[in-house]
């Protein structure tokens, strides 16, 4: 689907501009405050298209759905932390849980009608 391969490329411009923003490397091609505009466009723009199509993914389209939002959540912590608000940290705790319960509550994990065969060899 396109929508993965536009916020594959949104993210890989994200993680340039975030390595420039946080760790100061390449600061002197791209300025700090042009670096912070980049990250959060095309992250914003990559969670969107990911959270868009989020039923053609690898994994079970529940499992994809919370782990997107515990994602957006994160993201939105990030942004507000560049802003230095108070609750920054919060809503960044919040979507780490919604993140890491989505890897608890992964319906395969509660879906044993599959046999494994692995042992049976």
């Amino acid at each position: 689907m396109i929508f993965k391969k536009i916020a594959g490329f949104c993210f890989g411009v994200a993680f340039i501009a975030a390595i420039i923003l946080f760790t100061g490397i390449g600061s002197t091609v791209i300025s700090t405050s042009l670096a912070r505009i980049i990250f959060m466009i095309t992250g914003g723009i990559g969670m969107v298209l990911n959270l868009v199509a989020f039923r053609y993914g690898k994994h079970d389209p529940e499992f994809n759905l919370l782990y997107w939002l515990g994602s957006v959540v994160i993201f939105i912590g990030l942004i507000l932390m560049m802003m230095h608000w108070r609750i920054a940290i919060y809503i960044v705790l919040i979507g780490a849980s919604v993140t890491g319960f989505s890897f608890i509550y992964s319906p395969k994990i509660f879906n044993k009608d599959e046999e494994d065969d692995l042992l049976d060899q």
